[in-house]
C-alpha cells in the first residue's frame, strides 16, 4: 500500500514538471518567435511569468517633448509563446485606454472598453479580470488597490477586479472640483487613488474627508472644503521620500491631515509651500494671510512660527540649513542666511547669491560656500557667518577628523590662479577661518587621512619629483617638523 502511494507521489509530481516544463522556454527561442510576432503587430507586450504576448495596435496621444506617448491597443489578442501555432485568442473587448503611459506601469493590467464606454481590466496571464463595467478606474497601488466610478459612486478594487468595500460609496467625487486648489498643487485635476489604504470621500460635494479601506470607517469628519488628490510627500524624487498625509482646506485655511485622519496643526495657512525635517522635527512653511506675501515657518511640534514678522514679511522662500539656520529668499531677490537663535542674518542678503541652482552650498560641515556667476565664490564660517576668504577659479573640498573627543572639521581651498597653468595651489581653514597650512603646491587628492590625524603630499624638485610629507593632529597641529613626515612608519 505504501509503494503504491509512493508511485502516484512520483506520477503527481512528474506531471507537474511536465506541465511545468512544457511553459518554460530557453532566451534563444523566445526571442526568435518574439521576432516574428513583432513583424505582425507594432505593438507588443511580453508577460515572463505566463510567457504570453499581448498584441495589437498602438493608440499614440501627444508628445510630451520625449515622443508621442502610448495611450492604448486596439485590436487586442494574446499569444502563448509556447503554442506552436501562435494562434491569438481575441478579448471580446478589443479597445484599450491607458492614462498612465504604458501598461507595464500599472501591474500589468490594462483598461479595456466595453459597450457604453464602460472600464473592464484585463491581464496577459488571466485574460478577463473584470468585465466593463464602471465608468473609470484609477491607478493601482503598491498593495494593489484602485478607485473605481460609476455614475456618482465611488468604490476601490483589488488586482482581481473585486470590490473590497462593504458596498460602493453614494458620496460624489467630482476630481475637477479640485480646480480651486490650483494655486496649491500641480495636478488639480489628478484622479483619486488609495494611498495608505486611505481615500478621499465627499457626501455633498461640499463636506470632504477620509475613508480607511481596511477598516471600512471613515476616520475625519466631513468638514472640509476639499482635499488635494495629491498626497503631500517630503522629499519628493529623492529616493528618501515620505509620505506627510492629505492637504486640506476648511475655515478659508489650509492644514494637513495624516494617515492617522488627525490635523498635523490647525488651519494656518492660506498656501502650504513645503515640509522641511531637521533632527527629526518637522516644520512647514507658506503663505499666512490672505494676500499670500507673508512666508513664515511653522515648528509642528512646538505649535509656533519661527521667524519673526518682521522678516516673515520680506520672505518669498525658505530652505533649512539645519534646526537654527535658514536660507532665505528676500524680496526683491535678495538672498541671506539666517539664525534663529541670535534673531538675525548672519550672513547678509545680497542680490548676488542665489537661492537656487545649487550657487548656495551647505553640505560642507561648518562651512557654507556661495558661488557667484562672475567665477568667483565665498566662504564662510556657518556659526558666525564670518566671511573667511574669497578667491576667483577656487573649488572646496570638506575634511572631517575625528579626534580623542570630537569631530574637527576642516576645508581644503584648492586654487587655481591662472587658468593657462595646470598649477594648483592648495590652503586649509579651520572652523573659525585660522589657517592650518597656505599656498602649498598639490592636489586635493595629496592629503590624506590616516587614524585620527592626516598629512600632506608636496612634489619638489621636479622632474623626477622628489616627495616630501608633513603631518598634522586632528586639530590641524603641526606633528613633528615640516616635510619630515615619513609615510611608511606606523
Amino acid at each position: 500500500m505504501k509503494m503504491k502511494h509512493a508511485f502516484l507521489l512520483i506520477g503527481f509530481f512528474f506531471l507537474i514538471n511536465v506541465s511545468y516544463g512544457q511553459k518554460k522556454l530557453d532566451r534563444k527561442t523566445r526571442l526568435k518567435i518574439m521576432k516574428k510576432i513583432k513583424r505582425t503587430y507594432n505593438y507588443s507586450f511580453f508577460e515572463s511569468k505566463c510567457n504570453k504576448v499581448l498584441v495589437g495596435d498602438e493608440v499614440l496621444g501627444g508628445n510630451d517633448g520625449g515622443g508621442r506617448m502610448l495611450r492604448g491597443v486596439n485590436n487586442i489578442k494574446i499569444i502563448a509563446l509556447t503554442d506552436k501555432k501562435l494562434s491569438p485568442w481575441k478579448s471580446p473587448y478589443t479597445r484599450s485606454y491607458s492614462t498612465f503611459n504604458t501598461i507595464k506601469k500599472d501591474k500589468g493590467l490594462i483598461r479595456v472598453i466595453g459597450a457604453s464606454n464602460k472600464v473592464g481590466l484585463l491581464s496577459v496571464c488571466d485574460q478577463i479580470v473584470l468585465k466593463p463595467s464602471y465608468d473609470e478606474i484609477g491607478r493601482f497601488n503598491k498593495d494593489g488597490f484602485a478607485v473605481a466610478s460609476i455614475g456618482n459612486k465611488i468604490d476601490v478594487i483589488n488586482l482581481k477586479g473585486k470590490s473590497v468595500l462593504e458596498k460602493p460609496f453614494t458620496y460624489i467625487f467630482d476630481a475637477a472640483n479640485h480646480e480651486k486648489s490650483i494655486s496649491t498643487t500641480q495636478h488639480a485635476k489628478r484622479y483619486p487613488e488609495v494611498v495608505e489604504n486611505m481615500i478621499i470621500i465627499s457626501k455633498d460635494n461640499r463636506s470632504f474627508g477620509l475613508f480607511d479601506i481596511l477598516s471600512n470607517k471613515i476616520i475625519t469628519p466631513l468638514i472640509y472644503d476639499f482635499i488635494d488628490t495629491n498626497p503631500f510627500i517630503n522629499n519628493r524624487y529623492s529616493g528618501n521620500e515620505e509620505l506627510i498625509g492629505y492637504k486640506a482646506h476648511r475655515e478659508n485655511r489650509f492644514t494637513v491631515i495624516g494617515f492617522d485622519g488627525k490635523e498635523l496643526f490647525d488651519p494656518l495657512f492660506y498656501t502650504i509651500n513645503k515640509f522641511y525635517k531637521v533632527d527629526d522635527k518637522m516644520y512647514v512653511f507658506g503663505a499666512v494671510d490672505s494676500d499670500k506675501k507673508i512666508i513664515n515657518s511653522y515648528d509642528i511640534a512646538n505649535k509656533t512660527f519661527v521667524l519673526p514678522e518682521e522678516v516673515a514679511k520680506e520672505t518669498t522662500n525658505i530652505k533649512a540649513i539645519d534646526s537654527d539656520k535658514l536660507i532665505l529668499e528676500l524680496r526683491p531677490k535678495k538672498t541671506g542666511i539666517y539664525s534663529l537663535s541670535q534673531k538675525k542674518f548672519i550672513i547678509e542678503p545680497s542680490s548676488l547669491y542665489k537661492f537656487r541652482n545649487g550657487k548656495i552650498k551647505t553640505n560642507f560641515k561648518g562651512f557654507v560656500i556661495i558661488n557667484l556667476d562672475n567665477g568667483s565664490s565665498k566662504f564662510f564660517n556657518l556659526k558666525t557667518g564670518k566671511l573667511i576668504s574669497a578667491n576667483m577659479n577656487a573649488s572646496y573640498k570638506s575634511i572631517n577628523i575625528k579626534g580623542a573627543t570630537k569631530e574637527n572639521n576642516f576645508i581644503l581651498k584648492a586654487l587655481q590662479p591662472n587658468r593657462k597653468s595646470s598649477d594648483i595651489f592648495c590652503t586649509l581653514y579651520k572652523e573659525d577661518g585660522s589657517i592650518v597650512f597656505e599656498n602649498i603646491k598639490m592636489i586635493s587628492r595629496d592629503l590624506h587621512i590616516k587614524n585620527n590625524f592626516f598629512y600632506i603630499e608636496e612634489k619638489i624638485n621636479c622632474y623626477p619629483c622628489q616627495k616630501m610629507y608633513t603631518a598634522f593632529d586632528s586639530n590641524g597641529k603641526l606633528i613633528g617638523e615640516i616635510q619630515k613626515y615619513d609615510p611608511t612608519k606606523k
